[in-house]
């Protein structure tokens, strides 16, 4: 709100997203927040298994990205999936929008948040593939003989 306060325009509120998303694959805590959700997707004992966040799609969006990515979903795929929730989520905020105008792109998606993520990954990581199996701990085939077979 200090931001919003001092001038932030809807470009500054953009980046603090695609900044954001950058951080949910790189931030130690974010990293092992997710290895552990991997972690309890590949335990039987867990399944089946919820998860979600406020809004629904920014952590949760990454969540989603990160398992089609496991199950070799294309990236198009999970791109249009993502996107999606910008219509689900349009009318949950629509009024504080019309108060707000600067804060329109934090409660909504958009390409360049997740594919803030996808270049990060790649350039961090070397790979979505790396990303998943040496730093999340994902066994693939078995996600994909759970969740596809």
């Amino acid at each position: 709100m200090g931001s919003i306060s001092a001038g932030a325009t809807t470009d500054d509120m953009k980046q603090v997203m695609i900044n954001a998303y950058i951080e949910m694959v790189t931030v130690d805590d974010y990293v092992a927040q997710y290895k552990e959700f991997f972690r309890l997707l590949q335990d039987g004992n867990y399944l089946p298994l919820s998860f979600h966040c406020s809004a629904g799609k920014d952590r949760t969006g990454v969540a989603t990205m990160l398992i089609l990515s496991a199950l070799d979903v294309d990236k198009e795929t999970i791109m249009d999936d993502y996107l999606l929730s910008a219509k689900l989520v349009e009318k949950k905020y629509a009024d504080y929008v019309k108060m707000i105008k600067v804060i329109a792109p934090l409660v909504t998606v958009d390409k360049e948040y997740l594919d803030a993520a996808y270049s990060k990954i790649d350039e961090k990581y070397g790979s979505m593939t790396k990303f998943l199996t040496e730093t999340l701990g994902v066994d693939i085939q078995k996600m994909k003989e759970m969740y596809l077979y």
